[in-house]
């Protein structure tokens, strides 16, 4: 059910409508942290920081995609969900001029990709 909510906001969002996604996510949140499933939390922090960072909300989505690297890390620092938060969190510090960190991120999760896919 969670994943669900998640997708449809994901697809919201993709839409152009991160406020309406915004606010299900809100609707979801006391839900998310009673949940015991890493990955529902992962991907409920990746999405709320999409959603942030589509509405120019820098500040509170760097927070969230920190929270969510430090979370997806536990699947491992070159797990996919850890990548893509880390990918996500390389974006929002460009958009904030950060621009020499989020080289640094996008070039960590570049060679991670490479040596998990191959060239």
């Amino acid at each position: 059910m969670l994943f669900s909510d998640i997708a449809r906001t994901r697809a919201l969002i993709s839409a152009g409508r991160s406020g309406d996604a915004l606010q299900t996510l809100t609707r979801i949140r006391p839900r998310i942290e009673l949940c015991g499933d890493t990955l529902v939390r992962v991907n409920y922090r990746t999405t709320m920081c999409a959603a942030l960072y589509r509405m120019d909300r820098f500040e509170e989505a760097m927070r969230l995609a920190a929270d969510a690297v430090e979370l997806a890390t536990s699947f491992g620092p070159d797990s996919s969900e850890a990548l893509d938060a880390m990918c996500l969190q390389g974006q929002v510090l460009a958009a904030i001029s950060g621009i020499e960190e989020a080289k640094t991120i996008m070039g960590h999760v570049l060679a991670a990709r490479t040596r998990l896919l191959g060239p």
